[in-house]
């Protein structure tokens, strides 16, 4: 019932004045409080965002630096590790019975230079690009822009051709 024009409410009515006004009172505190948590809830979790995006960086960085090192190491081996067997007892054990004698490997190497010449231009050039360049034969295909089943081929079929030419000038 209004107040409006009286000059005493009844107790229903006060009681009825103080609860709404208790309600709104707490609604209010309820409100209030909600808001905090929601506001301390964004902040946990926009840390939280930014403590695993820096951690997914550094994360991805040391997972890009471990596969260089292990690429690094495993062309240095690569480089290391002949693929190709010696062409016979002669050539391999050649420069420990020659010795240092300028005018031997200079002998040598106009008889290598003869007879990469003779190969096909393709073939010389993966054979030059391996044993010069020092490159796999993956990393001749990507430079040459060919298949790397090409650049193996064209490099066991000019192997296979120095083979038979060392030999025919050893006969």
């Amino acid at each position: 019932m209004p107040l409006a024009g009286r000059s005493w409410a009844t107790d229903d009515e006060i009681i009825a004045l103080f609860s709404r006004i208790a309600e709104n009172v707490s609604f209010a505190l309820d409100n209030f409080d909600r808001a905090a948590e929601k506001a301390r809830a964004d902040e946990a979790t926009l840390s939280l965002t930014r403590m695993y995006a820096a951690l997914s960086a550094t994360n991805e960085a040391i997972m890009r630096a471990k596969t260089r090192a292990i690429d690094k190491l495993r062309s240095m081996r690569r480089r290391g590790q002949t693929f190709v067997a010696p062409l016979d007892e002669r050539v391999a054990r050649g420069p420990e019975t020659r010795g240092d004698d300028p005018a031997l490997a200079a002998e040598d190497r106009s008889l290598a230079q003869g007879a990469l010449e003779q190969l096909p231009g393709p073939q010389r050039q993966a054979i030059e690009l391996a044993f010069y360049g020092g490159l796999t034969q993956a990393e001749i295909a990507a430079r040459l822009g060919e298949p790397l089943g090409t650049v193996k081929t064209r490099m066991r079929l000019g192997l296979e051709r120095l083979r038979a030419l060392f030999k025919a000038d050893e006969a």
